[in-house]
C-alpha cells in the first residue's frame, strides 16, 4: 500500500506568475485543511504530506509543471528506524529476503554517490540476515569518494558479505534481487564496457530489480535513455522528483521519492 502525495519542484514554481491555482483548486483546502498554502518565507507553495491525497488536481492547474505525484511507502511508517529532522530522510526496516536466498549487488567503480549508496544498503541488509554479494566494476583503489572508501572498507571487515571486483559478470548463482547502484544522475554518451555487460546482465536476470535514485542508463531530467538501460521493478530516487522519472514508468517500475534534508537555501547558493 502507499502513499500518494504531491511534490513540489520550487525550482520551477512562479506564484507571482500563476496567481496560486494550486491553493485556490486543492479540494483538501476547499474541505477547510490546510493542505497547500504559501510559505511565507519562500513565497511559495508549500504541500503538507500528512493531510495531502495526490488527487492531482493541483498538477493539472499548475501552469509551470511544477508539482508531481509521487508514491510513498506508507506501509514502512510504522518501521522508521530514524529520521534526520524534520521532513528530512528517513530510514525504514525493510523486508528482506528469507534465510538462504541471494541479494546481488552491482556497484560502480567509485565514480559518484550511486556506487556509495549501493555499499550502504549492502552492510544494512546483510545486518538483517540477507546473504549479501556486492560486485564492484572495477578496482577498489580508483574509488573516489570518501563515503565510499569508508563504506567499502567497513565491507572488506563484514565476513558476511561476499566481494567480487573487476569487470567480469560471472556469477556462480542466480540472485533473488538485484540492486542497481552502477551508474547515477551524471551520465553523457554512449554506456560503455564493463557497464554495458552489467546492464544486459540485470535485464536478462529473472529476479526482483531495485534501482537507487535512478536506473542506470536513464537521463533523469529527459527521461531518454542512453543505447542501453536497466529496466527495474523499484526505483527511489532521492531529494526530489527528477522531471524526466516519472515519464518512464516502463524502466523504473513503482516509485517513490525520498527527502534526504537538504534545504532550498542550498541549491540556490546561500548556504
Amino acid at each position: 500500500m502507499t502513499h500518494r502525495v504531491g511534490v513540489l519542484d520550487h525550482e520551477l514554481c512562479q506564484p507571482k506568475k500563476c496567481g496560486l491555482e494550486c491553493i485556490k483548486y486543492c479540494p483538501v483546502n476547499k474541505s477547510g485543511a490546510d493542505c497547500i498554502v504559501l510559505n511565507e518565507e519562500s513565497k511559495k507553495a508549500q504541500i503538507d504530506e500528512d493531510i495531502c491525497n495526490g488527487c492531482g488536481i493541483c498538477v493539472k492547474v499548475c501552469p509551470f509543471d511544477a508539482i508531481t505525484i509521487v508514491n510513498l511507502a506508507s506501509e514502512l511508517a510504522t518501521d522508521k528506524i530514524h529520521q534526520y529532522g524534520p521532513n528530512s530522510f528517513r530510514l525504514y526496516k525493510l523486508p528482506t529476503p528469507k534465510k538462504g536466498e541471494v541479494v546481488g549487488l552491482l556497484g560502480r567503480n567509485g565514480m559518484g554517490n550511486n556506487g556509495g549508496d549501493g555499499l550502504v544498503m549492502a552492510r544494512h541488509l546483510a545486518g538483517y540476515g540477507a546473504k549479501v554479494t556486492v560486485m564492484l566494476l572495477g578496482n577498489p583503489e580508483n574509488i573516489k569518494t570518501e563515503e565510499s572508501k569508508w563504506n567499502w572498507s567497513i565491507l572488506e571487515k563484514m565476513p558476511s558479505v561476499k566481494l567480487i571486483t573487476g569487470g567480469s559478470i560471472d556469477f556462480d548463482f542466480k540472485p533473488d534481487v538485484i540492486v542497481d547502484g552502477i551508474l547515477g544522475t551524471g551520465i553523457s554518451g554512449e554506456i560503455r564496457e564493463p557497464y554495458a555487460s552489467a546492464i544486459n546482465y540485470i535485464n536478462q536476470t529473472d529476479c526482483y530489480k531495485f534501482a537507487v535514485d535512478v536506473p542506470s542508463g536513464l537521463d533523469p531530467q529527459t527521461g531518454e535513455t542512453a543505447n542501453i538501460c536497466t529496466k527495474c521493478d523499484m526505483t527511489v530516487t532521492f531529494h526530489k522528483m527528477k522531471q524526466g522519472i516519472p515519464k518512464r514508468k516502463d524502466l523504473t517500475g513503482e516509485l517513490f521519492a525520498e527527502k534526504i534534508g537538504i534545504p532550498p537555501e542550498a541549491e540556490e547558493g546561500i548556504l
